[in-house]
């Protein structure tokens, strides 16, 4: 107010010296501050969009600007009521950035953006900017998306945090009542609700539009990412919490209470070195079970599931191929497998037809396929029962090496391990290597896959999602009288037509091995 009082003895309009106030406060907020001076310099920078908001509420000289106001107004209140909200209910994950200021350059970007358009729009189209029944309806959502993320974090408690948690805490508490009752991640919610709700204010047909698509589709794979770290955390509990109060995904089946308690406890006893070392061994390993047999699995008959295909990834003795060219004889098949032995076991089946199969080793971690075959208009792909068998890091950069040589519209096809198979309960403690990795007594590896895992794998690397589902059945062994649950994965994804080229530009410029885990 002393400021402001100094500033009108040269300055008529107290509109305009709220906005002289707030570059000052910008330009501080660059500036490198000790913790409390910066918590304190970021608190005044809000008070001043508000006030300078408010003032352009009432402002005389900039009447049109009223909409503008309003959405000052909303936008402080919504960042500084977040810091004390972590204050006072989460305080120990507070720090400048519970403000949220810098949530992110896209963030940001979007924000200004939308000042743009306002003011583009003012200018040309004056009349869109008024006051109206649209900003009013903004302004109640903004105020309910308020609401209902303040009450999620006070619900949550401790139990908060503006992060996605990989580890669990002892803070953290499944958390069920509130509003809670009624929504899975309310703070989200919320917070989606408020975001949509600006725009709305500022009468931007437009950034509605984009905020929608894009917020929704930001909290959509964000949610999927923590709903997994969720079902590792709190296990049957979320599992039956989940299904009373829906919003997306599900899992194969429930855990019993004593298969709970064994994937609990068991922990990683990999180090560092073996870790590498089981890298390194690997296609040796992989050569191991070709050395004794060469009928595993061949009673395994794929076909009705896959009418059509050109290339199959981890193709071990051609336990799909022979099936399908002789149910489908016009087909050429191109053929990889890590194991040479695999491939030579291939070429020697009588069936074996160098007219209508090329069978060749690769590593689809380095090599690349599509110097291998020169060929780019493959139709179609089957990864069947292979990706779990590689480590999780280097799954991006086989779905990026496949993509190269698909043609678009081109759809891969996915069968796996699905997430608490049997075949994950029945891992011995010492065998688990990371969270749904474990490793065989071979020495391959066996990863057991969520559909938002899998999903997500294959959205993130290019390719468009036609379905992804869990199928179940039971194994049943009339010897022994025993009866397990299995679950698979199954998936058919599209290398889309319009983005073609944009995507295959994009991965040729990246190496195989030119991969990072996202943090969040």
């Amino acid at each position: 107010l002393t400021c402001h009082f100094l500033l009108k003895l040269y300055i008529s309009d107290i509109f305009i010296s709220c906005i002289v106030l707030f570059v000052i406060f910008v330009v501080l907020l660059l500036a490198p501050l000790p913790e409390i001076c910066a918590v304190v310099i970021r608190s005044s920078f809000l008070a001043i969009a508000f006030f300078t908001g408010l003032c352009g509420c009432n402002s005389v000289h900039f009447e049109n600007f009223h909409l503008f106001g309003w959405y000052l107004c909303v936008l402080s209140i919504f960042h500084f009521t977040e810091f004390i909200a972590i204050a006072v209910c989460s305080d120990d994950t507070l720090s400048i950035d519970s403000f949220l200021l810098n949530h992110s350059v896209e963030y940001w970007l979007a924000a200004i953006l939308s000042w743009m358009e306002y003011f583009v729009e003012y200018y040309y189209f004056p009349s869109l900017k008024h006051v109206a029944l649209i900003s009013k309806c903004g302004f109640m959502l903004t105020i309910t998306g308020e609401v209902i993320r303040k009450l999620a974090i006070y619900s949550a408690g401790k139990g908060f945090s503006h992060l996605v948690s990989t580890k669990r805490k002892e803070t953290h508490k499944l958390v069920t009542t509130g509003v809670y009752h009624f929504w899975r991640h309310p703070a989200y919610l919320g917070w989606l609700l408020w975001s949509v709700g600006t725009q709305l204010i500022l009468c931007n047909p437009a950034c509605f539009v984009g905020y929608s698509y894009v917020s929704w589709k930001f909290l959509k794979q964000r949610i999927q990412i923590e709903e997994s770290y969720l079902v590792q955390f709190f296990g049957n509990e979320y599992l039956k919490y989940r299904e009373k109060v829906p919003v997306m995904g599900h899992y194969a089946r429930m855990l019993t209470d004593d298969e709970l308690a064994k994937l609990s406890s068991d922990r990683s006893s990999f180090n560092n070195f073996q870790k590498r070392k089981l890298e390194a061994e690997l296609q040796k390993n992989w050569d191991k079970p070709h050395s004794s047999k060469t009928d595993i699995g061949l009673e395994k008959n794929f076909q009705r599931y896959f009418r059509k295909l050109l290339l199959e990834c981890g193709c071990g003795v051609g336990n799909l191929i022979f099936p399908l060219l002789e149910y489908f004889p016009h087909l050429f098949i191109y053929a990889c497998d890590f194991s040479l032995r695999a491939i030579n076991y291939v070429k020697s089946n009588e069936s074996f037809d160098e007219k209508k199969c090329f069978p060749f080793v690769c590593d689809l971690t380095k090599d690349s396929v599509k110097n291998l075959i020169n060929e780019t208009d493959v139709d179609m792909c089957t990864m069947i029962f292979l990706l779990s068998a590689i480590h999780p890091e280097n799954i991006p950069a086989v779905l990026r090496n496949v993509f190269k040589v698909l043609k678009a519209g081109a759809v891969v096809f996915v069968r796996d391990y699905g997430l608490f198979d049997h075949a994950q309960l029945r891992f011995g403690r010492g065998k688990k290597m990371e969270e749904n990795l474990y490793v065989r007594q071979d020495g391959t590896f066996a990863y057991f896959f969520s559909e938002d895992a899998l999903r997500k794998l294959f959205v993130d690397n290019g390719y468009e999602e036609l379905s992804v589902s869990y199928i179940t059945n039971k194994t049943i062994n009339r010897k022994k009288n025993l009866e397990v649950p299995r679950i698979f994965i199954q998936g058919t994804f599209q290398k889309p037509y319009s983005r073609n080229n944009d995507y295959v530009d994009k991965f040729d410029n990246l190496s195989l091995q030119d991969h990072t885990n996202e943090q969040i």
